[in-house]
């Protein structure tokens, strides 16, 4: 008999602003993330411009999840998401 319970659960994350990004004044920055293995649960949001020291992304991004709980304690196992705040270089070649 298993000693977990499992379900699946689809989680919407909003990724609205990020503020205080000193020095970054009209250099273009975008978000990535990672969730697990699968390649369905990673992805970069759109890149948008920093203005006085905010970027405004105002998206949403799906993960799908297996969340599984403990039968006996009823605790649920943690699971970890990777945001990366990423500047775009540009260059010419």
């Amino acid at each position: 008999m298993p000693k977990k319970d499992e379900i699946k659960a689809k989680y919407t994350i909003s990724l609205k602003n990020v503020f205080n990004l000193d020095d970054c004044d009209g250099k273009t920055i975008f978000i990535s993330w990672k969730r697990g293995s699968k390649g369905a649960n990673s992805g970069e949001s759109k890149k948008v411009a920093v203005s006085g020291k905010i970027a405004v992304f105002g998206e949403e991004i799906s993960i799908d999840s297996t969340l599984q709980q403990e039968k006996k304690s009823k605790k649920w196992e943690s699971k970890k998401i990777e945001f990366v705040l990423k500047e775009v270089m540009f260059c010419s070649i």
